[in-house]
């Protein structure tokens, strides 16, 4: 399970992300960003109710919080992730969710300047 400090859990601050933040789409999720200042990141899921019903939902955001706990080393410090789950999550196994993770993660890294 992800750490309390780690997770995003209010309504403004998903908000804070999606109105202000860049987004990227994948067959299972769309990736939503931005940089919060904290020395910490913070991870957020979404799952709407087109997926099925609440016990499904919640399986859903439970296999991408527990992909996302296995991978802290792929996660930008100081920045604000919001995961949108679609309908392809639901099939896919394990193995391809943490895949689409750790491509989308490397994908949108911020750029570190060289000195």
């Amino acid at each position: 399970m992800l750490p309390k400090a780690h997770r995003l859990k209010e309504r403004r601050a998903f908000r804070w992300v999606y109105q202000r933040g860049k987004s990227r789409a994948y067959p299972c999720f769309v990736l939503y960003q931005r940089p919060s200042g904290l020395p910490l990141h913070r991870v957020g899921f979404s799952v709407s109710k087109k997926q099925g019903n609440a016990v499904e939902r919640n399986r859903l955001k439970r296999r991408f919080r527990e992909a996302c706990r296995l991978m802290p080393e792929a996660f930008s410090r100081g920045t604000d992730y919001v995961f949108i789950i679609r309908s392809a999550a639901k099939t896919a196994d394990f193995g391809q969710l943490q895949r689409q993770l750790r491509l989308a993660l490397a994908q949108n890294a911020p750029v570190k300047r060289q000195k």
